[in-house]
This record gives C-alpha cells, sequence and structure tokens, in this order.
C-alpha cells in the first residue's frame, strides 16, 4: 500500500470521513466505472455510476511475497445499456480498483489510492428480473503492481542529521567498496 499523503491522513481523522470503492472496468463498449454508493459520483473529472455497493471485491492482499493473486470482482445493478448486454467478453482487459475518502456530503477529501490492477480472465454474467446486469470476473493481480521495498542508502551527513553524535556514520563511506562474505550457518 503507497504511503498515505496529507490529505487522507487529515480525512482518516475527519469524523465525516466515509471510504468509497471505485472500480474501473476496461469494456470494449466504454469503460464501466462504478462506485459503492446510490447515484453518480464525481472523482477527479471522472463520473462513477452509484450501483448502490460494489457487491463484492475478494483476494487482495497486501505481501511482500512475490506472487500472483487471483482476484473476483462482482458489480449488480449494472444497466444493461451500460455493459452491452453482458454479451461481451472481458478477457484481457483490465479493471483498476481503488479506495477515496468521502466527506457527509459525498464530496472526495483526497485522491483515490489505487490498491490493485486486474488481468480480467474469466466472467460470469446474469440478468436480474429488472433487466439489469451482474458482473462476476476473476483475473490476476501480479506481480507488474506489486510495490517492492526499496533500498535506502545514507550519507554520513544524513546520518548524522538523523542520528546526532553516531560515530558510525563517519566509518559507513569507507565500507562502500568491500566485500563482506556471511558465514553460512547450518
Amino acid at each position: 500500500m503507497p504511503q498515505l499523503s496529507a490529505a487522507w491522513r487529515a480525512a482518516l481523522d475527519d469524523a465525516r470521513f466515509q471510504p468509497a470503492v471505485l472500480v474501473d472496468l476496461d469494456h470494449p463498449d466504454g469503460r464501466i466505472r462504478a462506485w459503492n454508493g446510490a447515484g453518480p459520483l464525481t472523482v477527479g473529472g471522472v463520473e462513477y455510476l452509484g450501483l448502490g455497493r460494489v457487491a463484492a471485491i475478494d483476494g487482495i492482499a497486501n505481501s511482500s511475497e512475490i506472487a500472483i493473486q487471483q482476484v473476483r470482482i462482482t458489480l449488480v445493478g449494472i444497466p444493461a445499456d451500460v455493459a452491452a448486454g453482458g454479451e461481451v467478453s472481458l478477457k484481457g482487459r483490465l479493471a483498476t480498483i481503488a479506495i477515496v475518502p468521502l466527506d457527509g456530503s459525498r464530496r472526495p477529501l483526497a485522491d483515490p489510492i489505487v490498491v490493485a490492477i486486474v488481468d480480467l480472465d474469466q466472467q460470469t454474467v446474469s440478468v436480474a428480473d429488472d433487466g439489469t446486469i451482474g458482473i462476476a470476473i476473476s483475473g490476476q493481480m501480479g506481480p507488474w503492481v506489486m510495490e517492492v521495498a526499496r533500498a535506502v542508502y545514507y550519507t554520513p551527513e544524513e546520518l548524522k542529521r538523523s542520528f546526532g553524535d553516531d560515530s558510525g556514520a563517519d566509518q559507513i563511506h569507507l565500507m562502500q567498496d568491500r566485500y563482506v562474505e556471511w558465514p553460512i550457518f547450518t
């Protein structure tokens, strides 16, 4: 998960804070953008269709393991004209899942945070009695969106600023071209 911005940290402390889940499906007939509330929602100039609920998103986990995760997205209540009757395959297309904090008036308090980009694969489509479409689609959230811990390098000056009179900081530059062989314990 990315570091939270100051706006996100302030939103989390705001008593009016309401999280919203945003789903953006790359559909051949045009993007399907939905959120888990009622009515339209505009975030960053983009309008999301309020489905009342994003039925389910399963399989997203934050881990340092290198793995391809299976994610399942279920959307219900999509108007048939938006989803082309559900007859079009989404295989090989992408879905973006994000969260955004809203205030009590449904105004975004910060920019959305993308929590997953999913390469879509298998889908199941259903049509409700009222003619709306339900799409359940699975896909893979793979290493192409995984955040990897970054190496941090310090100069002696940066270490002194951070740790004061740390006498070891003066010796670090002497180690930069040294090869260290760690013993193997069995």
